[in-house]
């Protein structure tokens, strides 16, 4: 029996360390995912999930194993896509993505499940079809955020939530190249420059991939990772993802980024990863603790499809916003 198989017949008890989650990431994202869904679950209720950017399905296969046993009740599906025109994946991956998953699972049709798209296509779902989107370091390499932010909007159902966990520009450690600020300089001649002096001090690993013999000389090292930055990146801010939000329609925060960091240090401490998080009046802690921690890593953007307000229902309640002043 399959890791995934094992998965689907445990009990509601299953524990974090049985999932076998060798990324922090994916454990961060599977709790706010967990946690999300404990408000949405209800017998009976088919709850689709979407991996934006799935590369090798790991993340798939988590979200599949542990949602499938914490929500018997429930049917849970899980989705992918990624993008076969963009230079970070390597040639084949998709085709090794669905194999690994048809292997682990085959009572799930893969090829049904997983798309490879173009970057600049819509997404190969029906409006509104979603419960949740994630994404797990991915909106630093889309080129149109606009049109992903779009995308995540027409996907969604009504109240649907989307869980983008990624590194805005703001952070000062560049976790590609594994140096400091370099995609933050806009002049490409000044990021060589740059990654060619901290590459000769020592900083960063090419002295590590020369011990390892890969051959490579400085001057092309560092014209290589320069273009890398130039084509293959685009940071965000925090103030444009809020526009971005705004523009389509969805509401936005950045809700369980400190939870991020809780995860990481239990990591380091050996501890097993929480499976939920408490958010409930946190909303001054996590806006503050994300303006600090926005500058070491990633952060986790909540987007959500939900529109209270309606101009028109509620203005005969004491006024509304936009009604004209009584006299």
């Amino acid at each position: 029996m399959t890791s995934m198989q094992a998965g689907r017949t445990a009990s509601a008890n299953l524990d974090m360390a049985d999932l076998n989650i060798t990324s922090v990431t994916h454990a961060h994202l599977l709790a706010c995912v967990n946690t999300e869904l404990l408000a949405r679950a209800v017998p009976g209720r088919t709850l689709r999930i979407l991996d934006a950017g799935c590369g090798n399905g790991e993340l798939i296969r988590v979200l599949d194993v542990a949602l499938s046993a914490w929500y018997p009740d429930c049917l849970v599906e899980v989705y992918g896509y990624d993008v076969g025109d963009h230079g970070v994946q390597s040639a084949g991956f998709f085709d090794s993505t669905v194999r690994r998953l048809s292997e682990e699972s085959p009572s799930v049709d893969w090829t049904e499940r997983l798309h490879l798209i173009g970057a600049s296509s819509g997404w190969p779902f029906p409006d509104e079809y979603f419960d949740i989107v994630v994404s797990n370091q991915v909106l630093e390499h889309v080129d149109d955020h606009l049109h992903f932010f779009k995308e995540t909007r027409r996907a969604l159902k009504q109240g649907g939530v989307a869980l983008h966990l990624f590194p805005l520009r703001h952070y000062l450690w560049e976790g590609h190249l594994h140096l400091p600020l370099v995609h933050r300089i806009q002049s490409h001649d000044l990021r060589y420059a740059a990654i060619k002096r901290m590459s000769q001090m020592g900083i960063g690993p090419f002295r590590k991939s020369k011990a390892a013999g890969e051959g490579r000389q400085l001057a092309d090292y560092s014209e290589l990772h320069a273009d890398y930055v130039w084509h293959w990146t685009n940071y965000l801010t925090e103030s444009q993802v809020y526009a971005l939000a705004r523009q389509v329609g969805l509401r936005a925060s950045l809700r369980y980024t400190p939870e991020f960091y809780v995860q990481k240090l239990r990591q380091l401490r050996r501890k097993p990863a929480v499976r939920q998080y408490d958010t409930e009046g946190r909303a001054l802690t996590d806006a503050l603790g994300a303006k600090c921690l926005r500058y070491a890593s990633s952060v986790t953007v909540r987007l959500e499809s939900t529109n209270s307000y309606h101009l028109g229902v509620h203005g005969d309640e004491g006024g509304s916003a936009g009604s004209e002043p009584r006299q």
